[in-house]
């Protein structure tokens, strides 16, 4: 038997602050199931599956971006919502977003063993990092050493590139750093859930 990685409906949202609240869903759900029909060197090379595992992944980004497409076409064509006045900035921080986004529910279940588990996770990190990232209270309202600590969280970065653009009207070279920041948080989540689950891979194959 080997354990793979299926991706289902998801229970991890990344409120990114956007006036009608945004939100990205993913979720992975670990399960043992029966081998993939693919040869059996390519299922045991870890090159292999980190390939296929990351292939997976692009189904449930593509999801975020639509999902973040279809809020600014209300916001816009419903409430008649400005979307400033640089569109590519608009762009490139939904992209960097959705990276973040996806990137952390997948460390939720990497996190996780069981369903049980990866709910309760992602529901704490949901509130937790929405509240710190300043998607409750303005940030701005925040005590000092509660403003640094927003910095630590997603939310934070993606709501101030929205706003940049949004509400202060400013274009992609406002936006670069917190895009940058996105990206990196991204990474740093991509790439600590794949050690965690490299790490599983290893021990299912010398059962």
């Amino acid at each position: 038997m080997t354990s793979h990685v299926t991706f289902a409906t998801g229970r991890y949202d990344l409120q990114s602050g956007i006036p009608g609240a945004a939100t990205r869903r993913v979720s992975v759900v670990r399960r043992r199931t029966r081998p993939w029909p693919t040869p059996s060197l390519w299922l045991r090379s870890c090159t292999s599956r980190t390939g296929t595992f990351t292939g997976k992944l692009l189904p449930y980004y593509l999801v975020n971006l639509g999902q973040v497409a279809l809020m600014f076409a209300i916001g816009r064509l419903v409430f008649g919502m400005s979307l400033g006045r640089a569109p590519l900035a608009l762009v490139l921080v939904t992209l960097a977003t959705a990276a973040a986004a996806t990137g952390l529910g997948l460390l939720v279940a990497a996190l996780g063993k069981t369903r049980q588990q990866i709910t309760g996770i992602a529901t704490l990190l949901v509130l937790v990092l929405a509240a710190l990232g300043g998607t409750m209270v303005p940030v701005f309202v925040m005590p000092a050493f509660m403003q640094a600590l927003a910095r630590l969280s997603p939310h934070y970065w993606a709501l101030q590139g929205y706003q940049d653009i949004i509400v202060r009207g400013l274009g992609v070279a406002a936006v670069l750093p917190e895009v940058g920041v996105l990206l990196g948080f991204a990474l740093a989540f991509y790439t600590v859930a794949l050690i965690r689950f490299r790490g599983r891979w290893t021990m299912d194959d010398g059962r």
